[in-house]
């Protein structure tokens, strides 16, 4: 994900959010690796060369910032993307909600 968002923050937007798009869809739907980012991944196949790091798993906020331009200090600012997840999740429950399974609430799509 590090190099699809230096491809994005070198002006080369749409390449690297592509390069991310075929990252994770290997990753989660191929490889099975949905919360687990691996640190090292093959080139040929895409599966994993070398084990997790904790901070891994730091690009789930790290590509939205990218993609939105802004630092991590900026997603994370009064009205940015983090503060409208926080929202919709403190958001009512709708009055005709499936209590039986989990609600889920929308959060803003990244542009």
């Amino acid at each position: 994900m590090m190099l699809g968002m230096v491809f994005m923050l070198e002006g080369q937007r749409e390449y690297g959010l592509e390069f991310i798009r075929k990252l994770q869809y290997s990753n989660g739907l191929v490889q099975g690796h949905n919360w687990d980012l691996p640190c090292i991944i093959r080139g040929d196949t895409g599966e994993r060369n070398s084990g997790t790091d904790y901070y891994q798993n730091m690009m789930l906020w790290a590509v939205p910032a990218s993609v939105l331009g802004v630092g991590l200090a900026g997603l994370c600012a009064p009205g940015g993307y983090v503060d409208a997840i926080l929202q919709a999740g403190r958001g009512a429950k709708p009055k005709d909600a499936n209590t039986s399974s989990t609600i889920v609430y929308s959060v803003p799509l990244i542009p």
